[in-house]
């Protein structure tokens, strides 16, 4: 079993932590000097990237918390497999080229 990594928000939760950081390091957020804020993202940013994650991240949250946040058991099994060795192909020296190949038959 593996130990907790983050914390297990809710999916509301998640999307509201992520509008609050998004907007803290917006344009607007640095024009009006807040604190720890580092302008980085104009208005159209903003939007694509809520637009991808609410695409992608936010579509699949309970796969994604299930997969990188909750303990799983883990159950390991090896299995030693032997194959036996291939026959050495025929020397390339006692081939015969296709067409003296063909019989009578017409088969090769």
């Amino acid at each position: 079993t593996s130990v907790c990594v983050g914390e297990p928000l809710s999916v509301a939760e998640c999307l509201a932590e992520y509008k609050r950081l998004l907007v803290a390091h917006s344009f607007a957020a640095a024009k009006e000097s807040t604190p720890g804020s580092l302008g980085i993202f104009s208005l159209a940013e903003a939007q694509h990237l809520t637009e991808f994650m609410t695409g992608s991240l936010f579509q699949h949250y309970v796969l994604y918390q299930s997969v990188l946040i909750c303990p799983h058991e883990m159950d390991e099994t090896r299995t030693e497999v032997v194959v036996a060795q291939p026959r050495l192909p025929p020397a390339l020296r006692r081939a015969v080229p296709r067409d003296r190949a063909v019989g009578a038959s017409g088969r090769v």
